[in-house]
């Protein structure tokens, strides 16, 4: 019996549990970085955890870094979330700002962790965004930020001495410190940053 397009594209049962197997794993991680820190945490206690052994979280994290940099992927698509429902046609700088914002502060709560958080901050220090990957791989993330910034660029609401690229690389870098420090007085230096930034990328 032939196999319909919608068949071949539907996952196989073995690639069903695959993928529960890793989520279930990266659940474990995360529970286990929250409990010892990340360089505590003991490969062997978070596979013993899921019912495998050692050698199945290796097969889906080489290192404990990959569950970080899985975390922080889901992270960067919660910012995503926010940055998808802007309109280049009439949103801009603050827009762009404030999107960002908001969906740092919605990755934030899932982590729920300071130390956790920080420890995948620091990942954008070793791993930072760029605007590519190679020469053709855009980074979604980047390229939506500064395909914003650079509309109202065009609208002359934007100094036009920085490129949007630029300009949202070192919105993210600014931020990411931000977010590193204490929660509790997160929120005022927020503000004040977003109106400093704001400021900074408004024409003279």
């Amino acid at each position: 019996m032939s196999q319909t397009p919608e068949s071949l594209d539907r996952p196989t049962q073995r690639e069903r549990q695959r993928a529960e197997t890793r989520e279930r794993l990266f659940q474990a991680a995360l529970a286990e970085f929250r409990r010892h820190g990340v360089a505590g945490a003991r490969i062997e206690q978070i596979a013993t955890s899921v019912g495998v052994v050692r050698g199945t979280f290796y097969f889906h994290f080489p290192t404990k870094e990959h569950v970080l940099q899985e975390l922080q992927l889901r992270g960067q698509e919660r910012i995503m979330d926010h940055l998808a429902d802007l309109d280049p046609d009439k949103d801009g700088v603050t827009e762009v700002l404030e999107a960002i914002v908001n969906g740092l502060e919605a990755g934030a709560e899932v982590v729920n962790d300071g130390p956790l958080l920080r420890d995948t901050l620091a990942l954008y220090v070793r791993h930072p965004i760029e605007p590519s990957i190679g020469d053709d791989e855009p980074r979604p993330l980047v390229e939506v930020a500064a395909g914003v910034l650079a509309a109202a660029q065009k609208r002359g609401e934007m100094r036009s001495d920085i490129s949007p690229e630029d300009a949202v690389s070192v919105v993210f870098s600014g931020l990411f410190g931000l977010f590193a420090a204490s929660a509790s007085g997160r929120g005022h230096l927020l503000r004040d940053w977003l109106n400093l930034v704001g400021r900074g990328l408004a024409p003279e």
